[in-house]
């Protein structure tokens, strides 16, 4: 659907063009001959499943006469990237689209969390530092001890690191404690911990090039969704292993390894997470040229 917003201006210089005895004679106000300049521009934007046209119509009349002004703008109301945001730029994409979509947002539970830290006064950059630190201990622990309870406080780690990942978040948008550097805290952080950990596993099973390349994936699929975001688009958070994917991988794979006692499942667990985060981020890639 295409909306049309006017908007017309006008400044007489002659009064008496407009006063009924003007307009009974149907007496030319003057000989002056209108002057008018058209500038027609065209936006094609091309979706993953769908193609829309945004046009941008600017038309600008200029009447010697009357000094009239004219000015209308068309936009596509069908592309909600290309809508005017509260600022009113057109062009720029909504932040909340912007947003990792989690169901556990609206988890009860979490939800009281993020509201006992509000109370606290805890900071959302505070609560991205923390799962850092979280990832940071549970990295360590499964180094120490990768096929015992090591595994699985590294297991209880990633699950901590998850849940600031949720709660800063919260406290940030729906807390009202947003900040001008929030976007850093919630970006910066999130790669330290995916390549802590990634890494940590690579060297628990004795393959340290594969964490790398495992953290290298993570970073990778990151960089395109932001790369996206970049030139204008929505960024992509989709699969197939996304960050909340990878995670829940390596936990699955962490609590497991203690019951068969060996390395063996985690080590499967980084290929799939280096092999499918590669994957990711190409399909990702794709998805942002189909839209250039």
């Amino acid at each position: 659907m295409v909306q049309t917003f006017s908007c017309n201006q006008t400044w007489n210089r002659n009064m008496q063009t407009h006063s009924p005895a003007g307009a009974q004679s149907g007496a030319p106000a003057t000989n002056a001959t209108p002057t008018t300049t058209a500038v027609t521009t065209a936006a094609t934007t091309t979706e993953a499943t769908a193609s829309t046209t945004a046009a941008m119509t600017v038309t600008h009349a200029i009447d010697t006469t009357t000094a009239g002004t004219s000015v209308a703008h068309t936009i596509d109301t069908a592309n909600p990237a290309a809508m005017p945001d509260a600022g009113g730029v057109a062009g720029s994409v909504n932040p909340e689209a912007n947003r990792r979509p989690l169901k556990s947002r609206g988890n009860a539970l979490i939800q009281a969390v993020a509201r006992s830290a509000v109370r606290r006064g805890w900071t959302p950059n505070g609560i991205s530092v923390a799962s850092v630190v979280f990832a940071l201990l549970g990295g360590l622990c499964l180094l120490v001890n990768p096929l015992g309870w090591g595994a699985i406080l590294c297991a209880v780690g990633i699950q901590l690191r998850l849940l600031c990942n949720v709660v800063d978040g919260l406290v940030a948008i729906e807390g009202g404690k947003k900040t001008s550097t929030g976007v850093l805290y919630n970006e910066v952080p999130d790669r330290v911990a995916d390549t802590v950990l990634l890494v940590a596993a690579g060297y628990a099973v004795g393959a340290p090039a594969l964490g790398w390349a495992a953290a290298t994936a993570a970073v990778f699929t990151a960089y395109v969704r932001l790369l996206g975001g970049s030139l204008g688009q929505v960024q992509r958070f989709t699969g197939p292993l996304a960050k909340q994917h990878r995670m829940a991988l390596l936990t699955g794979a962490c609590l497991l390894t203690p019951l068969f006692g060996t390395t063996g499942l985690l080590q499967l667990a980084v290929i799939i997470i280096t092999v499918g985060g590669f994957y990711t981020g190409f399909v990702r890639l794709k998805a942002v040229a189909a839209q250039l």
